[in-house]
């Protein structure tokens, strides 16, 4: 598993925006209202999400479809990356049918 790593640019910049192709990535089919559960790999230490449709992501539970919860116990809409650990689980949820991909770091 790669290490994230922001390389300089031409200009001695550093594109934070920007990193470096990982070698461990996992995708999931979602169908609507169908939960999913990933388990982190081994080494990981950083996950980002991509996906073609919202979803919903529960770290260490199970994904619902919120509606009103006021009690601090929803999932997150479309959280960007994560920083996890090697066998955490994140349970995925979306409210319609998509491909979400899960691309690890160390």
């Amino acid at each position: 598993m790669k290490n994230l790593s922001i390389k300089a640019d031409a200009n001695g910049d550093f594109p934070t925006w920007c990193r470096v192709p990982s070698d461990t990535i996992n995708s999931f089919t979602l169908a609507a209202g169908g939960a999913v559960s990933a388990t982190v790999p081994a080494l990981a230490g950083k996950v980002f999400f991509s996906c073609d449709v919202d979803f919903y992501v529960k770290y260490k539970g199970a994904a619902t479809v919120p509606g009103n919860i006021s009690n601090g116990t929803a999932c997150e809409m479309n959280p960007a990356c994560y920083i996890v650990s090697p066998a955490d689980t994140l349970g995925i949820i979306s409210a319609s049918n998509g491909t979400i991909t899960l691309t690890y770091y160390r």
